[in-house]
Formats: structure tokens, sequence, C-alpha cells
């Protein structure tokens, strides 16, 4: 596995890291996509914030020993561009590490008893790379490099329940004075783990299904993409509603302005000039009467 480099617009060398292994997982897609998307789009506004997925992190880049898998990665106060432009996140570029890290351990994942280690369900796909694999989501391996790093958190979740690694399916850690310590994870009454992100300013929630991203105040989740879909289709309805009702003016203020006009060569016929006060007064009231005769029209009772 060799590094790459690619110049970025300042013509200065960016080391370009790998993609991590594929891991065969028809679900753990949909899955990563339902944990991005609200996150992406709850940071959007903010140009100065990088939501990643997907990536390495590691110091300087040059020994994949040292590389640590993220699958979600949250960083303040960097160009986010230019860390995407990397693809993964490199501390010494980047000039600090990040703020928040989450991996998610694949379901494919096993532990052989017979061995003592932790595997795969299926090693026979050839994309796959079991040993970058297993590596990657070795728990120890990774709360040690994240700690050495500087990660200010660094979250884990493992829904299967064969991980030796982890009791809980749901944990986090706060690194102080250089040690990673426990956050506090609770259980609700309907049985949902729940802990808070600082770094975030954000609770993750676990209900052994799902894990979502819920607002400190307020206790609202962040729109899931099912969620987001129906605001913009709610969105839509009012551009679309908002629209019919503006080309609905125009035509009225059109048919008016017609009226007006065959008002004016009427009196015209009968010897009103248009410039005269009692023209101007005949064709304010018949204005008047027009305007009242279309509010009557469209009003809802009327139809």
């Amino acid at each position: 596995m060799t590094t790459q480099f690619l110049p970025d617009h300042d013509h200065i060398l960016l080391t370009l890291l790998p993609d991590p292994s594929k891991v065969p997982d028809m679900q753990r897609g949909r899955r990563m996509s339902e944990l991005y998307v609200p996150l992406h789009s709850h940071f959007e506004l903010w140009p100065d914030v990088l939501v990643g997925a997907n990536g390495y992190l590691t110091q300087d880049g040059g020994n994949p020993d040292t590389w640590a898998k993220m699958d979600v990665v949250v960083t303040r106060d960097v160009t986010p561009d230019a860390i995407i432009g990397r693809n993964g996140y490199i501390i010494d570029e980047v000039g600090k590490p990040p703020d928040f890290v989450l991996e998610v351990v694949p379901e494919c994942l096993f532990y052989d008893e017979s061995s003592d280690k932790f595997g795969l369900v299926a090693d026979m796909f050839g994309e796959v790379r079991p040993d970058e694999v297993r590596r990657d989501y070795d728990y120890e391996r990774n709360c040690r490099l994240h700690a050495g790093y500087g990660v200010r958190e660094y979250w884990r979740l493992s829904a299967s329940p064969d991980d030796p690694q982890q009791d809980v399916p749901l944990a986090g850690l706060r690194l102080i004075d250089g040690v990673y310590e426990p956050i506090p994870v609770t259980a609700e009454p309907d049985g949902e783990l729940r802990g808070h992100s600082a770094a975030l300013g954000l609770h993750l929630c676990w209900d052994g299904n799902l894990l979502r991203w819920m607002q400190t105040t307020g206790g609202r989740f962040l729109p899931g993409m099912k969620e987001q879909d129906e605001t913009i289709k709610d969105l839509l309805t009012v551009l679309r509603n908002e629209r019919q009702r503006r080309v609905k003016a125009e035509y009225e203020s059109f048919v008016a302005s017609e009226k007006v006009r065959r008002l004016d060569e009427m009196l015209r016929e009968h010897g009103v000039l248009p410039d005269t006060v009692r023209f101007r007064d005949q064709r304010d009231a018949r204005l008047d009467e027009l305007s009242r005769q279309l509010a009557e029209a469209s009003h809802p009772w009327t139809q």
C-alpha cells in the first residue's frame, strides 16, 4: 500500500490516502447514510466544520500501521475541502486532530472462540482485505492511536453481540489530560442508550436499530433522510401553491386592465374624453366595482 501525492490549488503537495478496505455488509451503506446525512445537514451552514465519513486518520500518512479507521469524523475550525482532497485526515497537514470520531463495527465481524480472534463472516470476497478490516476495528489499538493523536472524543457503536471488545453497543471516550475517560451512557425507560457529545453539542441515541442525533435543547432528533425528503416535498408544495397564486393574481390583473381598456373605448364612443375629471371618476368607480366583483368571485364561500 503506497501513498500518492496530489497538488492542491496552491501547488503544495498533499498526501493522498487510499480508501479503507470494503466490508461485505449490504445494510451497512444504508445505515452509514442514515448516520452521516443528518449530521452533515446539521453543520452544513458552518463553512469551517468538516463532517466526513469512511477514511483513515494518521499523523503524517507515512506508515499504514498507524492509520486509524474513521467511519464518521467531525472537526471545527478547519478547511473541509482541503481535508477531503487528501481522502483522509492527516493531522500534520490539517494542523489539528479531529474533535469527534465515530467507529461503527460491521455486523459481519464475529468472534471465533476456538482461535480467540476477531474475524470476518465472509473472507472469500475478493475486495475484502480481512487483515485490514480486523486491524481497522481493533478497539484497544484504536483507543491507543486516537488518544495519541489527541482526538477529543472517540465513540464506538457495535451492534454485534459477538463483539468481545465492548460490553455495551454504544460507548464514548473523552480525552482528559491525554487519557481517555468514559463518557456516561444512560439507558432510558424505553431501553434506548443515550450519551452526550460535548464536541458536537448533541446526544447520541441508540435504540437497538438506528443511531440518531438529538439536540440538547428541545430534545428533537436531527431529521433523517426520510424526514428531509418529506420536508423537501412540503417546501415544493408551498412553492407550487405560491406560483399558482402569483399566476392567478397576474391573470386577474390582466382581466381587470382589459376591462378598463374596453371601458375607455366605450366612454370615448359616447364622447367622454379620457383626460376629463368626469372620466376619471367613472373609471375609478368602475375599477372599484370590478375589484369587488373579483374579490367576491375568488372567496371560498362562493366556490
